[in-house]
């Protein structure tokens, strides 16, 4: 099976192999940026300048990650298994959810495995760094019955969040997330594959209501366990 988006050639990933594991800083990055194939270098470029959603205050952006087959996959290994809402936080903030590590630990690996390659690029590419670990890897669910609305807060043990489509058949949905001068700004929800991605210590978010069918979700934090500079 691919895991990764279409997006993701061969070519533009190889490229990219060598910038996602240099730890040597933010100029060594760029270094070895510069020096891969003029195509790659493009494309990555335009999708994050593309997939940047404009904000002032903070930012957040949109980009391509696993592959529709994956997505699939994901939703038909988890249907069955148990959706519960973290208990240890307040009500207002529960969802249907599932911890890969604790419920299915063979899908918590293999999804790690392709975040390393589908999503760390883009921690790269933006941040100038690599996380040191995945903390977090979760299913989450909206859906009308369960959950008419989030509420607006911060991922305090995330430094990268990142929140992945996986799947459309649904109406309402989409993400809000607020900045300092202007506000709410509204996203809609994404294709199936794609994250938006985002500091989630700092930047306040929340998941719209859905008004008919089931939003799912893999929602993944990354912490910077250690100083990579």
């Amino acid at each position: 099976m691919e895991w990764l988006n279409k997006e993701w050639t061969p070519a533009r990933l190889n490229a990219l192999a060598g910038v996602t594991a240099e730890r040597g800083g933010r100029l060594a990055m760029r270094e070895r940026f510069g020096e891969i194939d003029p195509t790659a270098q493009a494309w990555v470029l335009e999708t994050v300048l593309n997939g940047r959603v404009p904000l002032v205050a903070s930012s957040a952006w949109i980009v391509p990650v696993l592959s529709q087959e994956a997505a699939d996959f994901l939703l038909e290994e988890t249907q069955f298994l148990d959706w519960f809402p973290n208990e240890e936080e307040e009500q207002a903030y529960q969802i249907p959810e599932i911890i890969l590590s604790e419920q299915a630990p063979y899908l918590d690996q293999l999804v790690k495995d392709a975040l390393w390659r589908g999503l760390a690029p883009w921690i790269a590419a933006i941040y100038g760094r690599l996380p040191a670990r995945y903390a977090s890897v979760q299913m989450t669910q909206y859906h009308e019955d369960a959950t008419h609305e989030g509420h607006f807060h911060i991922d305090q043990d995330s430094d990268y969040s990142a929140v992945i489509a996986l799947n459309n058949d649904f109406t309402g949905g989409g993400t809000t997330i607020v900045d300092g001068l202007f506000g709410e700004f509204s996203i809609p929800p994404l294709p199936p594959g794609y994250a938006l991605l985002f500091d989630g210590r700092r930047v306040f978010h929340k998941g719209n209501s859905v008004t008919s069918g089931t939003r799912h979700l893999l929602t993944v934090w990354a912490n910077n366990d250690e100083d990579l500079f």
